[in-house]
């Protein structure tokens, strides 16, 4: 029996591999289970989607669909395939396709789909806006008048560049590579791309500034809270002064291990994504602590407490600068 899906993402009820009933085309496949579910992608897919959102599934997409239409609108009337119910998300929103295709679904020659197939070279995957309201984006650019060609690690975002308050609709693509190539990993210093919300759980948001957010996540091996801080490359693609100051928060954050400063547990890095896990510290930021302390005098934090805070900070500065 099929699991049950997700209300946040919906499919046709013809998406079911004929030969394999419990394996639905598009997904159904949980992020924890990703790992062991696609030794050898290629054989049965062209193209993998990862969500960086919890409530998503992760997209597979077989050699049997030349292409995936996604939008908001019901498959009796719109034809998706993939109907994702946001606001923001139009009724026709984009299609990815398998090469170039043309009039009629033409596109590239059965020889050239039996080559990719047969991991003589990596497959072209391609992405296509259906005139959407809002927009398709891949790393934050729009995908206007025109098809764009997708390169492993690509963030693609339906219906705004990044991710709002009450909308988040982002998939991270890996392609299946080629003969010889290791599948789903980037050069050798990067990790698969993905590969983060294969094992975290990603839930609400805790902050967000210029180039990166925080949220809340959960180490599906473990059931640990933790603290995700997603920086997105594209967002200061350029500065390389702002992602050697990232760089160097990294490289100064593995060296901390002190009881008054948040710990670096782990880092992931893909063409596109830096991701910091975290400790997780429940209690909030500790200027909305202050802002909002309730004193029975009316003024503001007792000194005594105050005192305390501040030997707190003063002790994670002077353990930082030791070093």
């Amino acid at each position: 029996m099929s699991q049950p899906q997700s209300q946040s993402q919906q499919y046709g009820d013809y998406t079911f591999e004929p030969t394999q009933l419990s394996q639905p085309y598009f997904s159904q496949t949980q992020n924890s289970q990703f790992a062991e579910s696609q030794v050898e992608p290629r054989r049965k897919y062209w193209a993998v989607f990862i969500p960086t959102h919890s409530e998503r599934d992760i997209l597979k997409i077989p050699w049997s669909k030349s292409f995936v239409q996604m939008g908001r609108g019901p498959r009796q009337l719109s034809n998706n395939d993939v109907i994702l119910p946001e606001k923001r998300i139009s009724n026709i929103h984009c299609r990815i396709t398998l090469g170039m295709q043309g009039p009629n679904n033409s596109g590239s020659s059965s020889a050239t789909i039996q080559a990719w197939k047969d991991g003589e070279a990596e497959p072209e995957v391609w992405i296509e806006d259906l005139k959407s309201s809002n927009g398709t984006f891949v790393n934050g650019a729009k995908v206007s008048n025109t098809r764009r060609l997708l390169r492993h690690g690509d963030e693609i975002s339906l219906g705004h560049s990044g991710s709002l308050d009450n909308h988040d609709v982002r998939y991270i693509y890996r392609s299946v590579g080629s003969k010889g190539a290791k599948l789903g990993q980037g050069s050798k210093d990067l990790d698969m791309v993905g590969a983060v919300y294969e094992r975290y759980q990603v839930l609400g948001r805790l902050g967000k500034g210029t180039f990166a957010e925080v949220r809340k996540a959960v180490d599906v091996e473990t059931g640990a809270l933790r603290a995700i801080k997603q920086i997105i490359k594209h967002r200061f693609a350029g500065n390389d002064k702002t992602l050697a100051l990232f760089q160097r928060e990294i490289d100064i954050s593995r060296q901390l291990e002190h009881e008054n400063i948040c710990r670096l547990l782990e880092y992931y890095e893909d063409p596109q994504h830096i991701c910091l896990v975290l400790e997780y510290i429940d209690g909030g930021d500790l200027l909305d602590y202050i802002m909002n302390y309730k004193s029975e005098t009316g003024g503001g934090l007792p000194e005594d407490l105050a005192a305390d805070l501040t030997v707190q900070i003063c002790r994670a500065m002077a353990y930082t600068v030791s070093l």
